[in-house]
């Protein structure tokens, strides 16, 4: 089977870093500090609701459950468990990416979703819950309080599913 890295140009057996397997670690990269920058900058800056325009609004809310605010609970335990339980997901994840990465399969998919999971797990850690903080709205409607990390990991499991169709 011929290898194809990031770039789907052959690479030899070392499995080096190479020049076209840098972009999805560089785009992790940014990912993860896009995000952490906008946390820092929404704590500091906007720590009460504020209105950008008519459909975005910025809302800092601490998130101690899943996505969208499922399963969120006041419970040290089972905050623990939940935790615990992403960080295990994250480190299967991590593990599958680099095997796929040392197959020579394009890895950019898994690259955003790590990106995303990581710098939510920061979270979990330093402040007992996922800042959430972006609000779209329209009329009476809303659609669950996010971050730039929640948008790397859906964007990064689409790829993903799409990534998988090519494959087989």
């Amino acid at each position: 089977m011929e290898q194809r890295s990031c770039g789907n140009e052959k690479r030899g057996s070392d499995h080096s870093i190479t020049m076209s397997s840098i972009p999805p670690i560089l785009l992790s990269s940014i990912i993860f500090v896009l995000d952490r920058l906008t946390k820092y900058y929404v704590l500091r800056a906007c720590p009460q609701q504020s209105v950008i325009n008519q459909f975005i609004s910025i809302r800092p809310l601490f998130n101690r459950g899943i996505s969208w605010g499922m399963f969120h609970t006041a419970s040290d335990w089972v905050f623990v468990i939940i935790s615990s339980l992403i960080v295990v997901i994250t480190t299967m994840l991590a593990f599958y990416t680099y095997l796929r990465w040392r197959k020579g399969f394009w890895i950019g998919g898994e690259c955003f979703v790590l990106a995303g999971s990581l710098s939510n797990i920061v979270d979990r850690i330093i402040y007992h819950g996922v800042l959430d903080f972006i609000l779209l709205s329209f009329n009476t409607w809303s659609w669950p309080v996010f971050n730039i990390a929640d948008m790397a990991i859906v964007f990064g499991v689409g790829i993903m599913i799409i990534q998988g169709y090519k494959e087989r």
